[in-house]
C-alpha cells in the first residue's frame, strides 16, 4: 500500500471519528439537556412557593450575579438568597411561576435561557417580568450563573400611576358593612390616575358622616399615599405599605376642633366579594382609643352581575 493511500485512509478514519462524536453530542445534548433545564426551572418555582429559599439558592452558582429590572446588581449566592428572603416576606401570599421561551447551547456546558417570571398576587393581579439567564453545567446540574430581569420597553407604562395603583383595583365597586350602616363606593378618576372612595356613614342615633378619600402613587417616596376629607371638616393623610394581601396605612390627621389624630389602618383582601378594614393604635392628642374592625361585602349591581357573567 502506498504512503499516500495510507494517509488518505487514516485521514478519513479520523474525520469519521470526529463526525460521529459531533453527531453523538448533537443527538444527546439539545433534547435531553434542554429537558433537564426546564425541569430545573419547575423545581425552582416549587421551592420558592414552599418558602424553601435555601433550596432556591442551590440552583445558583456560588459566584452568581443577579440584575433586577431596576438595574441593581446583587453578587454572590448568599447575597441573592438574602435578597429573595426579603422579597418573599414583602410579597407574602404571591405565587411564583417561570416559563421558558427558549434554551440555546453556547458550549456543551454553557446555555442561554430566555423566559418570563409570573407573580400572581392574592387578589389575582399578575406581574410578568421577562428575563435572560446564563446557566453552567457543574457536576451534572445546570446552575444559574447570571440572571437579568428585563425592564418593559414601554417605560411610561411601567411608571404610570395606573400601573402602581392596579394592586388596589379590587376595591372598585360598591360595598357595605354587615349592619348596612356604612356604604362605600370606589371608582377610578379620569385616566385611572387616582382611586376615589366615597363613604356614607349612617348611625341610627347619631349624625351622618360623609367621607371622600383619594389614593395616589407618590413617585418621590415610591409608595401609595392617600388623603381623606370628611363632611365635618376633618382631614388626614396616609402612607401605604403592602404586606401580601394586606395594606397597612399610617394615618395622621386633624379633627375639626383642632385635635390631632393618628392610627394604623389595615385593609385585608379576603376575596373578590369581601374585605376587612381595621383601625388600630388609635390616638387623639396622645390619648388611646379602642381598636375597631369592620368587614365589608360587595354590593351586587346589574353592572357587577354582568361582568361576572361575562367572565365565566
Amino acid at each position: 500500500m502506498s504512503k499516500r493511500l495510507l494517509f488518505v485512509l487514516v485521514l478519513g478514519a479520523v474525520g469519521a471519528s470526529v463526525a460521529n462524536s459531533a453527531r453523538a453530542q448533537t443527538a444527546t445534548r439539545p433534547a435531553d439537556e434542554e429537558q433537564t433545564i426546564r425541569k430545573s426551572v419547575d423545581a425552582y418555582a416549587e421551592s420558592y412557593n414552599k418558602g424553601d429559599i435555601e433550596a432556591v439558592g442551590r440552583h445558583w452558582t456560588p459566584d452568581a450575579e443577579y440584575i433586577g429590572d431596576d438595574g441593581k446588581t446583587t453578587k454572590g449566592r448568599d447575597a441573592i438568597i438574602e435578597l429573595f428572603k426579603r422579597g418573599r416576606v414583602a410579597r407574602k401570599g404571591y405565587s411564583f411561576k417561570a416559563t421558558v421561551q427558549s434554551v440555546r447551547f453556547i458550549k456543551p456546558d454553557v446555555a442561554l435561557e430566555d423566559g418570563t417570571v409570573i407573580l400572581t398576587a392574592p387578589d389575582g393581579n399578575v406581574e410578568k417580568t421577562p428575563f435572560t439567564a446564563v446557566l453552567i453545567k457543574i457536576d451534572n446540574a445546570w446552575l444559574l450563573s447570571r440572571v437579568q430581569d428585563i425592564a418593559s420597553a414601554n417605560e411610561s407604562e411601567e411608571a404610570s400611576p395606573y400601573k402602581r395603583l392596579k394592586q388596589l383595583e379590587w376595591m372598585v365597586g360598591q360595598w357595605e358593612d354587615e349592619h348596612k350602616e356604612i356604604h362605600v363606593t370606589c371608582r377610578w378618576a379620569p385616566g385611572k390616575s387616582f382611586l376615589i372612595q366615597d363613604y356614607v356613614i349612617k348611625h341610627p342615633n347619631a349624625e351622618g358622616l360623609e367621607i371622600t378619600q383619594r389614593i395616589a402613587w407618590d413617585p418621590i417616596n415610591d409608595q401609595l399615599r392617600s388623603w381623606l376629607f370628611d363632611s365635618r371638616g376633618g382631614f388626614s393623610e396616609g402612607a401605604w405599605q403592602r404586606k401580601g394581601n394586606q395594606w397597612e396605612v399610617d394615618v395622621a390627621g386633624v379633627l375639626p376642633d383642632g385635635r390631632r389624630a393618628t392610627a394604623r389602618h389595615i385593609w385585608s383582601f379576603i376575596d373578590s366579594k369581601q374585605f376587612k378594614w381595621q383601625a388600630l393604635d388609635r390616638e387623639i392628642d396622645s390619648h388611646p382609643l379602642a381598636d375597631t374592625s369592620v368587614t365589608f361585602q360587595r354590593v351586587e349591581t346589574a353592572q357587577t352581575a354582568a361582568a361576572e357573567s361575562n367572565s365565566r
